[in-house]
């Protein structure tokens, strides 16, 4: 696939050329050349573009080297909030636990109130 991109950059790149030296060529013949460039001002015009498309592609691969980090930080992102989901879950767990065994204790002292209650109903004086 990267073989197929840079074949297709390629042949762009040499469509353009051709096209800007036939051009030139045509312009040459037929004598309208005042308003064209010389040959070697556009070879250096060429020179300038393969320049930037050399910056270009260093910046492409500097681009990729990023998206590659990120991507990096992005799936530790997301084991870190499967171990948050996870965490979730284990306290909601417990939160019902301790709700289920406070709802037990109260009902146990409530046991033992009644108890108490009547104990002192049978026997006041034991209790004060």
């Amino acid at each position: 696939q990267v073989y197929l991109c840079n074949a297709f950059v390629r042949r762009r790149k040499r469509l353009v050329v051709t096209q800007m030296l036939r051009i030139w060529k045509h312009k040459a013949i037929y004598g309208k050349t005042e308003a064209m460039y010389s040959r070697a001002e556009l070879i250096k015009a060429l020179e300038i573009q393969k320049k930037h498309v050399l910056a270009m592609e260093v910046m492409g691969v500097q681009l990729k080297d990023t998206i590659k980090e990120i991507e990096g930080y992005l799936e530790s992102e997301r084991d870190r909030t499967q171990q948050l989901k996870i965490q979730i879950a284990q306290k909601d767990e417990d939160i019902l636990e301790r709700t289920f065994t406070q709802e037990k204790l109260e009902g146990e002292i409530i046991r033992l109130q009644s108890i108490l209650d009547s104990v002192t109903l049978i026997h006041p004086g034991t209790m004060r």
